[in-house]
């Protein structure tokens, strides 16, 4: 499965899809600004994703669960560091 992003909407929504490429690709995140994946969790169960904060919703990096649920922001430009290691725990 590979996660990319489209801005047919005009900003940059978040879909995955199967590398087989046999389904349509499904929308995991639609909002009024880009996102920008950047990592998975080990256990595929997260996506890691920026948002650069343009309007309305708070810059940093934010935590998608892949299995249904609210993203959560993980931690804002003056908590991240290159060295900044994210723990993801389930709900």
């Amino acid at each position: 499965m590979s996660v990319g992003d489209s801005r047919a909407s005009g900003v940059f929504d978040l879909y995955q899809k199967l590398a087989s490429g046999v389904k349509d690709e499904e929308l995991l995140l639609k909002s009024s600004e880009n996102k920008y994946p950047t990592s998975w969790s080990r256990d595929g169960h997260f996506l890691l994703y920026e948002n650069p904060g343009q309007k309305t919703i708070k810059k940093g990096l934010w935590v998608l669960p892949l299995e249904g649920g609210d993203a959560e922001l993980a931690g804002g430009p003056e908590q991240m560091t290159p060295r900044t290691t994210l723990r993801v725990r389930p709900r």
